[in-house]
């Protein structure tokens, strides 16, 4: 008795702020992905950003071409990522006067380079692009060397090649979750807090599939994968490889979705 009083007792729903927003994770190509995620609340932007991991990549902001001045970010080494424009033409984006991101996280895996980082929404540097709270749309220019290089300036072997450069147009969409209709099914989740493993009980589901994403308390996806209800009474997510701290599962069923959160604590 003592046990199911306080498996409901430890479940509870939370929603992100209603203007919080997030690209969600986006390909670029095959060496190169993104997801931008705006935190309204404290007016910051979060970038994930992967590229090769032994050369530089870049991405730009509010641009289809490397205009003068379009803001970017480069990681012009293995462990410098360096806020930077252009100066205009096809000519090596320039360092900025001050380095307004703050990295915070650099793994490799598997030669692909993974980082984290965030900026203020405004910057005092004028060629640093404004973001703000009302953004649904951002174009992004990206670009990574063609040879194994981190000097962008190198003129015969940095420069990014007919292939490995692109842009694509972001699309956000807030991370406040609400059910628009009245929910058809019972999500419960179990242990919360989690220490190595989470189960999920997607009881009462009359759909064949339930996504499931994960966010970290900086609104990061973290985890998504969709999996088969059939014949399936419940699902483990791993918590393993994820630091203590509270993070949010969003699930989504046909046209409905609900957001759990979740503390992690080893």
């Amino acid at each position: 008795m003592k046990r199911i009083i306080l498996f409901w007792f430890l479940i509870f729903s939370s929603s992100f702020h209603a203007q919080n927003k997030t690209s969600g994770l986006v390909l670029l190509d095959s060496n190169m992905s993104i997801q931008v995620d705006l935190d309204n609340q404290n007016s910051k932007v979060y970038l994930t950003m992967s590229g090769p991991s032994d050369r530089w990549f870049a991405l730009g902001f509010n641009s289809t071409t490397m205009s003068a001045n379009v803001d970017c970010v480069v990681m012009t080494s293995a462990t410098n990522l360096t806020d930077s424009h252009f100066p205009g033409g096809y000519f090596a984006p320039l360092a900025d006067t001050e380095n307004n991101w703050t990295l915070t996280d650099n793994t490799v895996t598997n030669s692909i380079r993974t980082i984290k980082a965030y900026r203020n929404f405004v910057s005092t540097d004028v060629t640093d692009y404004t973001f703000t709270s009302t953004l649904n749309t951002l174009e992004v220019i990206y670009a990574y060397s063609y040879n194994p290089i981190y000097d962008l300036y190198d003129p015969l072997n940095s420069g990014h090649g007919s292939d490995n450069y692109g842009h694509v147009a972001l699309t956000f969409s807030n991370l406040n979750i609400t059910n628009h209709n009245s929910t058809s099914y019972v999500l419960t989740i179990f242990p919360n807090p989690v220490v190595d493993e989470l189960t999920i009980f997607p009881n009462n589901i009359s759909s064949r599939e339930i996504e499931i994403k994960l966010y970290n308390s900086n609104y990061q996806l973290v985890y998504t994968n969709c999996y088969s209800t059939q014949n399936r009474k419940e699902i483990k997510i791993p918590f393993s490889s994820y630091p203590d701290g509270i993070y949010y599962i969003k699930s989504t069923i046909d046209s409905f979705e609900s957001l759990k959160k979740i503390i992690v604590k080893k």
